[in-house]
């Protein structure tokens, strides 16, 4: 069970000295927690399995500020903070989710939580660690977690991690509100023994070594305990972190799940023989989204239900600052925690990936389905892939998108078993109140989408949004 707190404005948010909150009521105190099925873990892994903090379950939060993170994995250890301008925030509503999820918030230099886990390489070697984060402001050292105290051991950033001796410097990890999954894996005294990817896709290895000496507890949204040096500024939703170097099938699955969480699209940079980078794979290894076709393979997001992950995603979209189209199981709201909808069967996926096109309109080379009262269809179409049965689906977009077409004309879904939608049904778009949604039952296997319409006019012209020809 999952209690989340009311929305409360950033102005009541307290971030003032501690013998004030004696003076609140203490109604304002909220805890969320969550009972533990034993079989669960991140992707099905469980083995080696150290600590598990999820945004979006056990989180004590008094006001908006972020006391205690628990442990989901079943350990009694706890991330917390009792110094109260070090506490970060905590972000429950609004657009301030990550996709659709919970999430807690470093926004100043100083704000961390500490975990009382030994992550020196004499208490874990190998160690691999996982991070699901979005970035507000990228900086020259911008770290999601470590045990460092100032003589360079164990850290890693979004652009920065220890090889023992110095800081070193890397790309691909600091997009501004992008989705990102930070997976390290550190062999301490191993040569190349040690990597760093970013959404599931490598990008160096490296050698640390004599990173023994850290303090024996974990920081995370900071180099160390207690440092205020090379902070973090953004969201951090997920951390996981595990005793051993896991296959390369067992961390894409992890990958998968964090992935899939938090609207991330997983990069298709060929590393291992014994994977397909960019697959996403669901915790009995099976593949819901192949990464084969690089046309769709932009904006992924996807629903489902894995009750080995302990994963319920009842509605997603792509966290890459350019995605406007939202799925969700029945519908969706303001929240995955408030989608009252469900899944029937365990390992029902449904995932969608674009073509990276604009969002606009066209006449040009319109499909031979095309509805008789449409003139117009959007540059960007999706593949869709279900697996397993998942039922009615809503595919939900903005009123910005929806304001290219005529208003009191018909929006239409085209759904098509071919990327050239030489045939395809229609399901019209109703409006929500927040949006427009167009729900169907997909086929499973492979389909396709698009969305049509007729064009706005003004005076005789067409209105034409941020045209993409």
């Amino acid at each position: 069970m999952v209690f989340t707190e009311p929305d409360l404005p950033d102005a009541q948010l307290p971030r003032f000295d501690e013998d004030a909150l004696t003076y609140l009521p203490l109604l304002l105190v909220f805890s969320f927690t969550a009972s533990r099925v034993e079989a669960q873990a991140p992707g099905g892994v469980s083995s080696g399995l150290e600590l598990w903090l999820d945004g979006s379950q056990n989180v004590t939060a008094f006001g908006g500020v972020v006391s205690q993170w628990a442990d989901r994995s079943g350990t009694t250890l706890t991330a917390s903070q009792a110094v109260l301008p070090n506490r970060p925030l905590y972000r429950s509503t609004g657009d301030e989710l990550f996709n659709y999820n919970s999430s807690i918030d470093f926004v100043d230099f100083s704000d961390q939580l500490v975990a009382p886990l030994d992550l020196n390489p004499s208490a874990v070697n190998p160690l691999t660690a996982f991070v699901a984060y979005r970035l507000d402001v990228s900086q020259a050292f911008s770290v999601l977690w470590g045990n460092d105290n100032s003589e360079f051991d164990r850290f890693m950033g979004a652009n920065t991690y220890s090889d023992g001796s110095s800081a070193v410097i890397y790309s691909g990890g600091e997009e501004i509100q992008h989705a990102l999954i930070s997976s390290s894996i550190m062999n301490d005294g191993v040569p190349s023994g040690s990597s760093v990817f970013v959404n599931g896709g490598f990008i160096e290895s490296f050698t640390q070594d004599s990173a023994e000496g850290g303090i024996t507890s974990v920081a995370i949204g900071a180099v160390g305990p207690f440092r205020t040096d090379f902070p973090y500024d953004g969201q951090i939703s997920e951390v996981l972190f595990y005793s051993g170097a896991l296959s390369d099938l067992d961390r894409q699955k992890i990958e998968s799940y964090l992935a899939i969480r938090y609207g991330a699209t997983l990069a298709t940079t060929d590393f291992s023989g014994s994977i397909v980078e960019g697959d996403y794979v669901a915790s009995d290894a099976s593949v819901l989204w192949a990464a084969g076709d690089p046309v769709y393979h932009n904006d992924i997001a996807v629903i489902g239900r894995d009750d080995a992950s302990g994963l319920q995603q009842l509605q997603s979209r792509a966290e890459t600052g350019t995605e406007f189209l939202s799925l969700g199981i029945g519908g969706v709201v303001s929240s995955n925690s408030t989608n009252p909808n469900s899944f029937s069967n365990d390992l029902g996926f449904v995932a969608i990936g674009s073509n990276a096109r604009g969002g606009s309109l066209t006449s040009l080379n319109l499909p031979a389905s095309l509805p008789s009262d449409a003139d117009s269809w959007m540059h960007r179409n999706w593949k869709a892939v279900e697996s397993g049965s998942v039922g009615s689906v809503s595919y939900h977009i903005p009123n910005s998108i929806a304001s290219q077409f005529e208003p009191g004309s018909t929006i239409y879904l085209l759904v098509s078993n071919s990327s050239d939608f030489s045939s395809s049904s229609t399901v019209a778009f109703t409006d929500d109140g927040d949006g427009w949604e167009a729900l169907v039952d997909l086929p499973a296997g492979t389909s396709y989408i698009a969305i049509a319409g007729t064009q706005r006019k003004q005076g005789n012209l067409a209105f034409v949004h941020g045209a993409d020809l």
